[in-house]
């Protein structure tokens, strides 16, 4: 068994009306699908671009001059078990690039309480990159990533280490004492869960994730719901709307506030940021609760997915496009559902309905009204009952017998 870290993020042990939720760790894969480089470090920020532009070449730069990485790396999962265990749903969530995973609760809390019988338990699962993840890693990640090592890290989950079925007894913080045995992994491979349907929900790039999952393993799943993902044609951020749109995303991470004085700047200075003023009051709050932390070594208050963490993170111009080749490919036994914001699509209103047109079959669509690109923090309780009309009825049916 793996020696579990010496600093472990806060562990949570909450019992609310409906649920009970608790937080967990488990190793990721090693060594690492890319390789390592150190990461840059970047003082002066009015030099954007030109980080941006460091940031994609060394990328390149991995495949001439990068070494194995074989850091043991963790990533941080929160688990909600209903406390009303039946023959339910069980959701896996795959958070946006930047968006602490604690800030879909309240989504997560209307989806089990609006539907009794249908969702017996929800995995929030955090890239190595990310939030509590980002910060039980620091000093092992490197400068350059590849989504590719998110969808192996979540396969690894689900293969491995979900228990078997739902039960309410609590588990362990490091969910590598329970490790599934070679025979139940290879069931999982060929037949799925025996005991569990899952429903896989990625957001962003976490939605590009997602698809790639349920690509390479279609057994595991039975639905899959994309959150205006980001999957786009071969090349497109090489050039033209589609690089000016990718590194406006870098550059906006890059430049991005991370550090304040204190809780009440950090607070105060994050209700400024145009993206958050449009988020649901409980996710905010969320945001605040479990996306700052405070250093010990300046005693300033820091955002746990660090500003670089996430500019590293958007530079991967190759995964989005392999999904984009492939998701017609996708198995027709999967529902595939999309859940889309207002203005039509992160990727723009075209590239949006033509990513939608790649599998015609068993697949639903809805978009939700007042919703900007953070849909599940906008408008938590319509993106749950989104989420609950898509799910096919014949689930619903058989998850309340």
């Amino acid at each position: 068994m793996l020696s579990t870290p010496t600093e472990l993020p806060t562990p949570r042990i909450e019992r609310h009306g409906r649920y009970t939720l608790s937080s967990h760790i488990i190793p990721a894969p090693s060594p690492r699908l890319t390789p390592h480089i150190d990461q840059p470090i970047f003082v002066d920020k009015t030099r954007a671009s030109q980080a941006v532009e460091t940031i994609i070449t060394g990328r390149r730069e991995i495949i001439k001059f990068g070494t194995s990485n074989t850091h043991r790396l963790w990533n941080c999962v929160n688990r909600y078990v209903n406390n009303h265990v039946g023959q339910g749903l069980t959701f896996v969530f795959v958070p946006g690039n930047g968006i602490p995973k604690e800030t879909y609760e309240p989504a997560v809390q209307h989806l089990i309480s609006a539907s009794p019988g249908l969702v017996d338990e929800v995995w929030m699962w955090e890239s190595v990159f990310q939030g509590d993840s980002g910060v039980l890693n620091a000093g092992k990640l490197s400068g350059a990533y590849n989504w590719e090592d998110d969808t192996r890290d979540l396969l690894e989950f689900l293969k491995h280490y979900l228990p078997p079925r739902v039960s309410r007894n609590p588990l362990p913080d490091d969910l590598s004492s329970i490790r599934m045995d070679e025979t139940e992994v290879s069931n999982r491979i060929r037949n799925g869960f025996s005991s569990r349907k899952i429903v896989l929900v990625g957001h962003s790039y976490g939605g590009c994730v997602s698809a790639l999952a349920a690509l390479q393993c279609p057994t595991l799943f039975h639905s899959l719901v994309l959150i205006d993902p980001i999957i786009v044609p071969p090349r497109h951020f090489d050039s033209g709307a589609g690089k000016k749109l990718m590194t406006s995303f870098m550059k906006g991470s890059l430049l991005r506030q991370s550090t304040w004085m204190n809780w009440t700047i950090a607070e105060e200075s994050l209700r400024q940021y145009r993206p958050y003023q449009s988020w649901d009051p409980a996710a905010f709050d969320r945001l605040i609760l479990h996306g700052l932390r405070e250093n010990e070594s300046d005693s300033q208050v820091h955002l746990k997915t660090s500003s670089i963490n996430e500019t590293i993170l958007y530079a991967d111009p190759i995964t989005p496009s392999t999904v984009y080749g492939l998701l017609h490919q996708l198995d027709a036994g999967i529902q595939l559902n999309w859940v889309l914001p207002e203005n039509g699509g992160i990727i723009g209103p075209s590239l949006t309905q033509k990513m939608i047109g790649l599998r015609q079959v068993n697949t639903k669509s809805m978009t939700i009204p007042g919703t900007s690109h953070f849909v599940p923090q906008d408008k938590p309780k319509d993106f749950a009952d989104a989420i609950l009309l898509l799910i096919d009825n014949r689930v619903h049916a058989t998850a309340r017998l």
